[in-house]
């Protein structure tokens, strides 16, 4: 028993070790991420708190430092390349990286540090990405890890169109007239990829130029202080048809904080400064969107980032007024509609959470349902008549 107690203290005194390792990581120009520090730098992996490896990183041309803890105060350039020794500099050297896919290492005790090239860039430009033709930004960069199959996870295109490149410059670059695949042609100044506006999955072999653009459907959905999921989620998941645009109906938010976030991880997620509508901004510790109180119909547009939240005007109830009424509220077991009405009408039922959970049509303009079913919370009824569509709120307890 003993000696399973000490075996015990021993892996967590490990565990305990690893976690306390402190993070190195890359940024620069010849990153996608720049200097901006919007976002964590490129982390880079660790088993001794001294060995630190990255693989597979394609790079631009550009500048590149070393840095510990996300933050200035400890970081690394110098002017040798591909290999050296880290300086201790703020503002001065960075590493003068060239462009092309590298494992890289980084030794926190001596800083010695070492680029292997493995394979050239491919990447993706155009009217249809986020990196037009004439800007100064570098290619949308492709993930390989054997040269030949590149591969781009959820990429957001218009409909319009873009190049296969590599090396980020134009001497070998590929267009072509098949969509969503085909064969690429190495042409500068010719044909262009005709993209259709959606999110993708995107392949390129470097050997064949055969492409294929896969559309998906990525998760999208918002959290943060004035959600039910706080900022530990889970996310509350909007609906799309098209992977373009997002929509969430009847959410009640509080006064508070919120962001959209794609796939449930923090990668990609956008706040913003706009309420009741905007731009998103993309930024993981940066700017939330600043709720009121109230309920929302809302809508993210993926591509263009637009957002609006439309608030819902709650029901009063008033049998007089709205010709529709909901009692009791809260109900425990039942609860009943009356309506100063005999068509027919439809009733959809939602959680807080946005999903449907009962529909039903009726006639009868007295009617009572058994909810005793439904777990304790809050609860929204959509009510469609031919006059008007009502949105009410109640609680079940």
């Amino acid at each position: 028993m003993m000696k399973k107690l000490l075996l015990f203290f021993a892996i967590m005194l490990a565990s305990i070790a690893k976690a306390q390792f402190p993070s190195v990581g890359i940024l620069g120009t010849a990153t996608t991420l720049g200097w901006s520090g919007t976002q964590p730098d490129i982390a880079m992996s660790t088993t001794d708190g001294i060995h630190y490896a990255l693989g597979n990183m394609p790079l631009y041309t550009g500048g590149i430092k070393f840095r510990q803890d996300n933050s200035w105060p400890l970081n690394w350039g110098n002017t040798d390349w591909p290999s050296g020794v880290g300086v201790q500099d703020q503002g001065g050297m960075d590493i003068p990286v060239q462009v092309g896919v590298y494992d890289i290492s980084f030794n926190l005790e001596t800083k010695a540090y070492d680029f292997v090239y493995k394979f050239p860039v491919i990447g993706v430009r155009g009217a249809a990405t986020s990196v037009d033709w004439g800007s100064v930004d570098g290619d949308i960069l492709f993930d390989t890890s054997d040269g030949v199959t590149y591969s781009y996870h959820n990429l957001s295109l218009t409909t319009a169109g873009l190049k296969f490149r590599q090396d980020n410059d134009w001497p070998n670059n590929w267009g072509g007239d098949g969509w969503p695949s085909g064969t690429g042609i190495f042409n500068q100044d010719g044909v262009d990829i005709q993209a259709v506006e959606g999110s993708y999955d995107v392949t390129f072999n470097r050997t064949t130029l055969e492409y294929d653009f896969v559309q998906i459907f990525p998760s999208v959905g918002i959290l943060g202080s004035a959600t039910t999921a706080g900022w530990d989620g889970p996310d509350i998941d909007m609906q799309t048809t098209d992977g373009v645009v997002y929509t969430l109906e009847n959410i009640t938010l509080t006064d508070g904080g919120l962001k959209f976030r794609l796939d449930d991880q923090w990668p990609d997620n956008w706040g913003g400064t706009g309420w009741p509508s905007g731009t998103g901004i993309f930024n993981q510790n940066g700017v939330d969107i600043p709720c009121q109180a109230g309920v929302y119909n809302i809508t993210f547009n993926l591509t263009t980032l637009a957002y609006s939240f439309e608030e819902v005007v709650a029901g009063t109830y008033n049998v007089h007024a709205l010709a529709i009424s909901l009692y009791p509220n809260p109900a425990s077991d039942a609860i009943n509609f009356s309506f100063n009405s005999t068509n027919t009408f439809s009733v959809a039922f939602y959680d807080i959470n946005g999903r449907n959970i009962l529909s039903f049509e009726a006639v009868n303009p007295d009617i009572a349902l058994d909810i005793s079913g439904f777990a304790p919370g809050v609860y929204f009824a959509k009510v469609a008549t031919p006059a008007a569509l009502y949105n009410l709120q109640f609680i079940k307890k």
